[in-house]
């Protein structure tokens, strides 16, 4: 660590708008409601959770103490739960303009995956979808976004296709 770096705490980044309201609230056919449930053609199909609110909300909601389950919390940028899949996506979204400390991040998926799952404790199924943006299509990322595939994770660039959610598109 460099003493008064810029890294760490002193990182300044622009806060980005939530990807999924932005997304679903541009799209023809669907609309959210004020607790960010997800409509389609006016059917209920899913609900969007941002950061502590997965805790507060859809954990509370589903009576799980993550405090009996794991050591730590983890925080999800995004989640959404896909009804009809009985999935939960959580969204991790990772933007570079130069090699960084998130180019580290991108290898926890495995343990994120694991520690999702076992606090979601077999009620549903976890997907871990990665939301990149363009700088980590690089070759010298080839590697990490394998083994991210290799571990049951998804990689996007800029966008995620409603069917990667399991949702009409």
């Amino acid at each position: 660590m460099i003493e008064n770096g810029t890294g760490g705490a002193n990182t300044t980044t622009d806060k980005e708008p939530p990807y999924l309201i932005t997304f679903f609230s541009s799209q023809p056919n669907y609309y959210l409601d004020a607790k960010n449930e997800v409509f389609y053609c006016g059917k209920p199909i899913a609900q969007i959770f941002l950061e502590r609110n997965f805790y507060s909300n859809f954990l509370a909601a589903n009576n799980i103490n993550w405090q009996g389950i794991i050591s730590r919390q983890i925080i999800p940028n995004e989640a959404i739960f896909v009804y009809e899949l009985n999935t939960v996506f959580i969204i991790e979204r990772k933007t570079q303009k130069k090699s960084g400390s998130t180019d580290e991040k991108l290898g926890a998926c495995a343990f994120k995956k694991r520690q999702y799952e076992k606090l979601l404790q077999g009620r549903c199924n976890v997907k871990i979808i990665y939301l990149l943006n363009n700088w980590f299509s690089q070759p010298k990322y080839m590697d990490i976004l394998s083994y991210i595939r290799e571990n049951g994770c998804e990689c996007c660039f800029d966008y995620i296709p409603p069917k990667v959610l399991g949702l009409p598109y």
